[in-house]
């Protein structure tokens, strides 16, 4: 049951994030939206290089902004050397720098947010009444 939950969480998560990655490209230009994302586009690209670097594969027509449309570009069909490892090392890598990226973020610049929270108690039951 842990593991039915986690997956619908998580494919709430990814679908949501999806759709309001959708509704802003609607909104505005892609060139700008993608301007807007660069930050982590460079970590996710740092990522994906470090991960076809470890697994032994080429690193081809890697950038940050392609042509026109300002999408990244990242190798197309890479062969790894490792061949069950190396796909997964590919593809988990540029989600653990992106999870490690947001961490140190929280860390070094969190500081200030954290320590305006007050510890208030909260009510351990609903009210009842109207």
């Amino acid at each position: 049951m842990l593991f039915a939950a986690f997956t619908f969480w998580l494919l709430v998560i990814v679908l949501s994030a999806w759709g309001v990655q959708r509704l802003w490209a609607g909104l505005m230009k892609p060139k700008v939206l993608n301007a807007l994302l660069l930050p982590g586009t460079l970590v996710a690209q740092i990522g994906h290089v470090l991960g076809l670097l470890i697994t032994g594969a080429e690193v081809n027509n890697t950038s940050l902004y392609k042509d026109g449309s300002g999408e990244p570009g990242t190798t197309q069909n890479a062969r790894p050397r490792i061949p069950v490892v190396g796909p997964l090392a590919i593809g988990l890598l540029p989600i653990l720098a992106c999870a490690s990226a947001i961490v140190a973020v929280v860390h070094f610049l969190g500081r200030g947010v954290a320590a305006g929270v007050h510890g208030h108690q909260i009510a351990s039951s609903l009210p009842m009444d109207r």
